[in-house]
């Protein structure tokens, strides 16, 4: 067996539309009493919704971006695909694909 030496690191560079579903959870977030899990649909799961009912605001290039209180954030990108959380260092600390959000009554 041989190694190859590295001799520069490498960076990859990550994007949250590339990075897998993890700590789904921590997205879930309060509007109204109601404990939302997908800010593209209604409170109900019925009907599209866009993510400015849920106060989100728009952003340069599209997407969607929440701040909450402990100065974390939530965005969803423009073509409403992903939903990620981002700290307040720019650290994605929770992220799902959107089309793999599971209701609590679907589990």
């Amino acid at each position: 067996m041989t190694f190859k030496a590295v001799t520069s690191p490498e960076f990859v560079a990550l994007d949250p539309a590339n990075l897998c579903d993890f700590n789904v959870a921590a997205l879930r977030f309060e509007f109204e009493g109601d404990n939302i899990q997908n800010p593209t649909v209604s409170e109900c799961g019925r009907f599209a919704e866009s993510p400015e009912y849920y106060g989100f605001g728009e952003l340069h290039g599209g997407d969607w971006s929440l701040g909450l209180d402990d100065g974390d954030r939530l965005q969803v990108d423009r073509h409403y695909k992903t939903f990620s959380r981002i700290d307040a260092l720019g650290e994605v600390v929770a992220h799902v694909t959107i089309s793999a959000i599971v209701f609590d009554c679907e589990k």
